[in-house]
C-alpha cells in the first residue's frame, strides 16, 4: 500500500535547510554556526593570465574565495537581459602579471543581508563599487591599442636576428635519381 504524497518540502543538504510549502525556512541540523542564505562563489573554469590591464569573463559557478588577496585586480558583475548575474569580467589594475588559480574565487554572489564583512568583498552600486569601475576604465587597454602593441612586437621581433644561424641552400631544379646497380648478384 502506497500512503506516501508530495508534501512540497523542498531539503537543502548543502545548507542545511528545509523549505516548507509557504515558504517558510527551518534549519535541519545546527553542528556549527554558519551563515544561511545564497552563497555563490565565482571561480574561473580555467587557469587565467592576465597583463596589465588586460580582462576576462568568468562563467558564475561554486568554489572557494580568498578575501586576503592584495589589490591586484578588480570584477565587475555582467547581468543577462532578465537582470540576474551571469558572468563576472576581471580585470588586472597592477603592473604585474596576474595568474588567477581555478581554486580562486573572484566574486561571491549572496543574498541580500547575508554580505561577507571581511576586506576585498564590495556591493555592486555602492561607492567602493564604483571606484573599482573607475579602476577598471583607467586599467583596461583598448583593443586597438593592444593590436598596435602586439605588431610593434613582432615588427620587432622580426627586425632581430634569428637564434640559430641557417643555411642558405639553392631552390631544387630536378629530381636526384639513385643510382641503379649493374648486375644483382646471389650468392650461395
Amino acid at each position: 500500500m502506497n500512503f506516501m504524497h508530495s508534501a512540497g518540502v523542498r531539503l537543502c543538504i548543502r545548507e542545511g535547510l528545509i523549505k516548507l510549502p509557504d515558504e517558510e525556512t527551518m534549519v535541519m541540523y545546527d553542528d556549527n554556526p554558519k551563515s544561511r542564505g545564497m552563497d555563490l562563489p565565482v571561480c574561473p573554469e580555467e587557469s587565467i593570465h592576465l597583463r596589465p590591464g588586460q580582462d576576462a569573463i568568468v562563467r558564475i559557478r561554486y568554489g572557494q574565495s580568498n578575501p586576503q588577496r592584495e589589490l591586484v585586480w578588480v570584477t565587475k558583475v555582467l547581468y543577462s537581459a532578465r537582470s540576474w548575474a551571469t558572468a563576472v569580467k576581471v580585470v588586472n589594475v597592477s603592473d604585474q602579471n596576474v595568474w588567477i588559480d581555478t581554486r580562486t574565487a573572484v566574486a561571491r554572489i549572496v543574498e541580500y543581508g547575508q554580505f561577507p564583512g571581511q576586506p576585498g568583498f564590495v556591493r555592486p552600486g555602492k561607492a567602493r563599487y564604483e571606484e573599482w569601475q573607475q579602476l577598471i576604465h583607467e586599467c583596461t587597454v583598448s583593443r586597438q591599442a593592444r593590436m598596435r602593441a602586439e605588431r610593434l612586437e613582432q615588427i620587432l621581433r622580426e627586425r632581430e636576428p634569428p637564434c640559430t644561424q641557417t643555411q642558405r641552400y639553392k631552390w631544387p631544379t630536378k629530381l636526384l635519381v639513385r643510382p641503379q646497380p649493374q648486375a644483382a648478384e646471389v650468392k650461395m
